[in-house]
């Protein structure tokens, strides 16, 4: 057996399986530490087969989160490239399953993108963007002057379809947010949410930065609360990210999304991030330029 939990309301207890190896005992001491966040008080075991609970399925996405972050294993990929699997697994202190997994997940996810236009991953950035382009040459409006009205409707909708397409597989390189997918129609350029990023950094230099529920003082909405003194001028992190999401294409989503990566939770928590972290100012506005980063091409 790997692992046990063992904890009350006083004191918590993790056994870790002596016999097995280091990347192994901190995979059972991260899954553990899900489980301490999740579960009720008592005993639990991690077994050496799959997930048999809901509870332990979380703890084990917790535990991969963890310790291989999306950003860090797709910052990985492009600036070690040739790096081996098992390379790679020793780089991150876990094993060579744990990674190829998680690699699974980053090629699978954009393989599924493409597959819904008709298109099959070549594992060439620079190839399967051709082949995007070329099909969405193919339904460009001039190649249809003149046909039945019912031709250049389904051209249009195949062109968006394919554009929006693109735009997906560009963000899911760039940032890796698959728990986005189907949540919205998502439009949004790396550009775009480059832009959103920026913007709300400034707005962060500029106003502060304000933790805790009692100082949201600009909403998504820019509405001021009744709070008197600097405070009053302030961003949450959300708040400043809404507040520069000025466009309609998802890319304030995005950008919370990537934010909420980079410091390990759900894009849909980050509020309650906010309100709780330890963070200082000068961390905050770091993940915000780290959350840059990704969203800037190299060659810039």
């Amino acid at each position: 057996m790997p692992g046990i939990l063992q904890f009350d309301d006083e004191l918590a207890s993790v056994f870790l399986n002596k016999e097995d190896g280091p990347s192994r005992q901190q995979f059972t001491a991260a899954m553990m530490l899900g489980l301490l966040l999740s579960v009720e008080p008592g005993d639990h075991a991690r077994t050496s087969g799959p997930p048999q609970t809901m509870a332990e399925r979380k703890a084990l996405e917790f535990a991969s989160g963890l310790l291989m972050p999306n950003w860090a294993v797709l910052e990985s990929l492009k600036s070690q490239p040739s790096l081996s699997i098992a390379e790679r697994a020793k780089r991150f202190g876990v094993s060579m399953a744990a990674m190829e997994v998680c690699l699974g997940r980053q090629v699978t996810q954009e393989a599924k993108l493409l597959a819904a236009i008709g298109l099959s991953a070549t594992g060439s950035a620079t190839e399967d963007d051709a082949a995007l382009q070329k099909l969405l040459d193919g339904y460009k409006a001039e190649r249809f002057t003149g046909l039945p009205p019912d031709v250049v409707a389904f051209a249009a909708q195949r062109y968006q379809l394919i554009a929006d397409t693109w735009a997906a597989v560009k963000l899911h390189r760039a940032f890796g947010l698959p728990e986005l997918n189907g949540a919205i129609r998502l439009a949004a350029t790396v550009e775009d949410v480059r832009d959103v990023l920026t913007e709300a950094k400034r707005l962060l230099l500029k106003g502060g930065w304000c933790r805790g529920k009692g100082f949201l003082a600009l909403d998504a909405y820019g509405k001021r609360v009744a709070f008197a003194g600097e405070r009053a001028y302030q961003f949450s992190v959300v708040g400043a990210i809404r507040r520069a999401d000025v466009g309609d294409v998802g890319a304030g989503l995005v950008a919370e999304a990537v934010v909420a990566k980079l410091v390990g939770h759900h894009y849909k928590y980050l509020t309650e991030w906010n309100d709780k972290t330890t963070a200082t100012f000068e961390e905050v506005l770091a993940t915000f330029d780290q959350a840059i980063a990704l969203a800037t091409p190299a060659e810039q």
